[in-house]
């Protein structure tokens, strides 16, 4: 996994649960790294959802916890 040592600030991941194009799996695989490092990071699965938003529920999904990331760490 390249470039995680050099991850100097906090990161927001959020990804769709069931998402085909860009699985999980390896997205899980990069925040046991992050952990292991001890980085500073947040992550939000986005229940039921696929690659692509199609519904107004789906987009708070994705939105609401990108919101609330940067309220907490964008000065």
């Amino acid at each position: 996994m390249n470039y995680v040592a050099n991850v100097r600030k906090p990161i927001c991941i959020i990804h769709p649960q069931n998402d085909t194009r860009t699985p999980l799996k390896p997205v899980i695989k990069y925040m046991e790294r992050l952990l292991e490092l001890g980085k500073v990071f947040e992550a939000h699965i986005a229940p039921d959802m696929g690659h692509i938003i199609l519904t107004t529920d789906d987009a708070l999904k994705i939105l609401l916890p990108a919101i609330l990331f940067l309220k907490r760490y964008v000065r």
